[in-house]
């Protein structure tokens, strides 16, 4: 992973993706990360705190049976992440926030090239944003321990536990479509570029 001087912050914003009531289904199959919340919550404070962009993005799921379509109890982003006024909401309806929302013309117009990715579920909105978000030429960073993916099944009617699905995941997306960083370091590169700037201010 790199360190904290690699990590770019001039041109960033936070993007949090689909943190959502309906992700605590308690039909859902265990998960991974189950602090994923308060360190995607602790980055937000950061980035705020900072004077970057904040994004969030949000599942607007059409099929109106799904805990994500509008006016369903699992539709609101959770109370911890939430957006605050002046901050740009995205919904959504596929898994890809850059596809039919114009999120990427949105970040070029105002000259955010870096984006530090976190949100739900590791392997399906993330990843497919994140990968959107490489290959539309941005500087992609994935916050590996401000996500989470959930136990899956497949094919063959194997259990995959969450931990692997995640790490899968992560290891698919490293230096291809993006890096992958932890929060600490990414809270440790926000606090030095704060004391940088507190430095050439005396």
């Amino acid at each position: 992973m790199p360190e904290v001087a690699d990590l770019p912050l001039d041109d960033a914003a936070l993007l949090v993706i689909d943190v959502q009531v309906g992700m605590d289904d308690p039909a859902r199959p265990p998960r991974n990360n189950l602090d994923a919340e308060e360190k995607i919550a602790a980055l937000l404070r950061a980035f705020r705190g900072a004077g970057l962009a904040c994004i969030h993005v949000r599942q607007d799921d059409l099929d109106p049976a799904s805990p994500f379509a509008p006016g369903q109890p699992g539709h609101p982003i959770k109370d911890l992440v939430a957006p605050l006024a002046g901050e740009v909401l995205v919904t959504k309806h596929v898994n890809s926030a850059f596809i039919g929302t114009g999120l990427g013309a949105m970040l070029r117009e105002q000259e955010l090239g870096t984006l530090y990715v976190t949100g739900l579920a590791a392997n399906y909105c993330v990843e497919s944003t994140a990968r959107s978000a490489g290959n539309l030429g941005f500087d992609t960073y994935l916050v590996e321990d401000a996500t989470a993916a959930w136990d899956h099944t497949d094919l063959h009617g194997n259990h995959i536990p969450a931990e692997t699905v995640h790490a899968v995941s992560m290891a698919t997306l490293h230096q291809d479509f993006a890096t992958i960083v932890s929060s600490k370091a990414l809270l440790s590169a926000i606090e030095r570029r704060k004391q940088v700037a507190g430095s050439q201010e005396h």
